[in-house]
């Protein structure tokens, strides 16, 4: 990302990351006649030559495409995309050709571009904006094209991958006084390794892009690693697929989630229930305690040894106490909970005082004890999630082969109610294969 501003009004503007907004894919093209002699309209007008370069047509086409699509959301979407030189590495046109058609558009009146800005320190960074102007949008409605017939007059070039950094590496996160600092991207050399990673996401993708879905938008997904070394990294760390900009990932589980329809029908979750506790027992060689639910132990409610567990495996030792970064999440999913009318039968809101720390920390030591061992065990939350990635991947991949469209949720699948069942089974297999036990799935 960039870190000065382009816009017509010459102001530096401050937006959050991904809000109201869609990637520019750079994936559109005129399709409609109407549409053809517009962009070339538009480019021959911003051009600096007499007659505009092929590829700056093409680079016009592409992106007011990408306004129209945003502009036919309700409430309209901008655009967002990272602008460095890094950025367009093995895309079909280089950094130089889409500045200068992007600055171009920008004196001409038919974009108006906000600059990202690089994170610094612990202030996260902001992405680049791209705003379509009220003179493009007339123009286009002159020429009979509006956000509400675009897909007549624009196709999505199916040559060119939906997300063409498939692959991404973070360094380690580190604290600095106390809070998490996440960590960096990192430059991603292209081994033969991260080309086969690479394949497997665009395999996944590209299926998906075939699939019809309501409630929420699909702009691909990337795998992203984590705590990335110089040299002779494993790409065994981390590892989840993530939707692109959020995507469906960040819909809120209870109001927006169960709205999604794939291919029309509708869907729920296929979750692997306690994901991370299961595969830190396989890879010990224990068992898991219980012959179902490990966290309801018929002691105390099963959130709290859930919770416990959770910040045990995350942070690589028995914590001491409820942060309070813990008791703030707790109260907004107590509330969010209140709000929508659900049941909190004797809950207050008040981690503390819902689950004391210390009894809750006894029950769980008691019941789970291999939690003991998570310190000097020599694995971590990015083994755990490595691991729950691969299985993911596999059963997606599987289902891919049968016809059945799934959606990461990292340790869950969104899948068609009437395909559930099915589902289940083949993470149940693909869990066997990969640890030698059988997990245990919840579909919700």
């Amino acid at each position: 990302m960039s870190v000065d501003i382009h816009s017509q009004e010459g102001v530096r503007e401050t937006e959050s990351l991904y809000s109201n907004s869609i990637p520019l894919s750079l994936r559109q093209q005129p399709l409609s006649v109407e549409a053809v002699e517009f962009v070339r309209r538009v480019a021959s007008e911003i051009s600096d030559r007499r007659k505009p370069l092929r590829n700056h047509v093409k680079i016009v086409g592409a992106v007011i495409g990408d306004l129209l699509r945003g502009q036919s959301f309700v409430p309209a979407h901008s655009c967002y995309r990272a602008v460095s030189n890094p950025s367009f590495t093995r895309f079909h046109y280089g950094y130089k050709p889409f500045v200068a058609v992007r600055d171009n558009l920008v004196k001409g009146g038919y974009l108006r571009f906000v600059r990202g800005q690089q994170p610094f320190d612990d202030v996260p960074g902001v992405v680049s904006r791209f705003h379509a102007t009220d003179k493009l949008m007339l123009a286009l409605a002159a020429a009979g094209i509006t956000p509400a017939n675009f897909t007549k007059h624009f196709a999505v070039r199916t040559d060119i991958p939906l997300v063409h950094d498939p692959v991404r590496l973070k360094t380690a996160s580190t604290r600095r006084y106390g809070p998490k600092v996440d960590g960096k991207p990192m430059t991603v050399k292209r081994t033969s390794k991260v080309v086969r990673l690479e394949e497997e996401v665009h395999q996944i993708n590209d299926f998906l892009c075939h699939q019809s879905f309501e409630g929420m938008t699909f702009d691909g997904l990337f795998r992203g690693f984590n705590e990335g070394v110089r040299d002779g990294y494993g790409w065994d760390k981390g590892g989840r697929l993530y939707a692109v900009g959020g995507g469906f990932q960040a819909l809120d589980k209870y109001e927006k989630r169960p709205l999604i329809r794939i291919n029309g029908e509708e869907t729920v979750e296929v979750d692997i229930c306690a994901s991370h506790l299961t595969i830190f027992h396989a890879l010990m060689k224990a068992t898991l305690p219980g012959s179902g639910d490990p966290y309801a132990t018929g002691e105390i409610g099963r959130d709290g040894i859930k919770l416990f567990s959770a910040i045990t495996l995350g942070n690589g030792s028995i914590p001491s106490r409820w942060s309070s970064k813990a008791s703030e999440n707790y109260l907004k999913a107590y509330n969010k909970r209140i709000k929508l009318g659900l049941p909190v039968p004797g809950m207050t809101g008040d981690l503390r005082k819902d689950y004391p720390f210390q009894q809750v920390r006894d029950i769980a030591i008691q019941h789970i004890p291999l939690l003991k061992a998570v310190e000097g065990s020599g694995y971590t939350w990015a083994d755990f999630q490595f691991i729950e990635s691969q299985i993911l991947i596999e059963s997606i991949k599987t289902l891919i082969g049968e016809g059945v469209a799934t959606l990461p949720l990292h340790d869950s699948l969104i899948a068609k109610r009437r395909d559930s069942n099915r589902v289940a089974e083949v993470i149940s297999d693909r869990f066997n294969e990969a640890l030698k036990v059988r997990c245990y799935t919840k579909i919700k």
